[in-house]
């Protein structure tokens, strides 16, 4: 992809309610920050978290409350730092 950049790419280990993933970082455009959670046991699903820009952090608290690669929707509600204001949806 053009004006990509992959800032990093972390190793993480399971634990006893998330399977092992890789968290990759990186930009595109140089301004707009992305993260990628490749599950180690590829299943044929993902996980997207988006919001229109609005989270100044990531939303890591999701992962837990999504236990396998999904899409975690916000609730449109709620802090959005907060697994709780999530729903998973399968896509």
């Amino acid at each position: 992809m053009r004006d990509l950049q992959l800032t990093s790419a972390l190793q993480v280990a399971a634990t006893a309610t998330v399977p092992a993933y890789c968290d990759v970082r990186g930009t595109i455009k140089g301004n707009v920050n992305f993260a990628v959670y490749l599950p180690r046991e590829w299943n044929g699903r993902f996980q997207m978290v988006g919001n229109g820009g609005k989270t100044v952090s990531g939303v890591t608290s999701t992962r837990p409350h999504c236990p396998y690669p999904t899409e975690a929707v916000y609730n449109g509600g709620g802090d959005v730092n907060a697994a709780a204001s999530y729903t998973c949806r399968v896509p």
